[in-house]
């Protein structure tokens, strides 16, 4: 368990790993062969200083609900680990809600305009859009984009092929030595 500060991350890391211990501490590569992540992936989210993403989340929960020698309830899990992880994400995050009240459509609580939507309905969403629902930067979007971590947003075709050239335009630069 990494050695984070007491809050809602700290909350989240340690309600994550009591949850891997009821699985009955299962090897990265057991969850890895359930799971559709990586060994990497299950160790960054389960020991880093940063919030993963809540795709990589979903999946852990469910490996480990799988795996467990009892029966865990997922949707209970799932329920109490994506209100940790949203006050967590919310906390680390909260400084960019507070520099621009204009942005106030941009927050995804449940009592915002694009919140409601989002329970409501399954909208095309922009970059940044799906940047301030996640609490991430839009660079890290465009990488989930294109490595399909994203499956509960749906974004246009346009914006996915944007993301695709710059990553590109990126990749191909930085292999030029620029």
């Amino acid at each position: 368990m990494p050695n984070l500060p007491q809050g809602p991350h700290r909350r989240f890391n340690r309600a994550l790993h009591q949850l891997h211990l009821a699985a009955g501490r299962p090897s990265l590569s057991a969850i890895s062969q359930v799971c559709v992540y990586q060994r990497s992936a299950i160790s960054t989210a389960m020991s880093s200083t940063v919030i993963p993403s809540w795709t990589v989340v979903d999946a852990l929960v469910t490996a480990l609900v799988e795996l467990a020698p009892i029966a865990l309830d997922r949707d209970e899990h799932i329920k109490d680990l994506h209100q940790l992880w949203m006050a967590a994400a919310s906390h680390q995050h909260g400084d960019l809600q507070d520099e621009d009240p204009q942005d106030d459509d941009l927050d995804a609580s449940a009592t915002s305009p694009l919140g409601r939507a989002m329970a409501h309905a399954d909208p095309l969403l922009t970059v940044k859009q799906v940047a301030a629902r996640l609490g991430v930067e839009t660079a890290r979007v465009k990488w989930m984009l294109l490595r399909h971590e994203l499956p509960y947003y749906q974004v246009s075709k346009r914006i996915k092929k944007v993301a695709e050239s710059a990553v590109d335009d990126y990749l191909r630069r930085r292999d030029l030595g620029a």
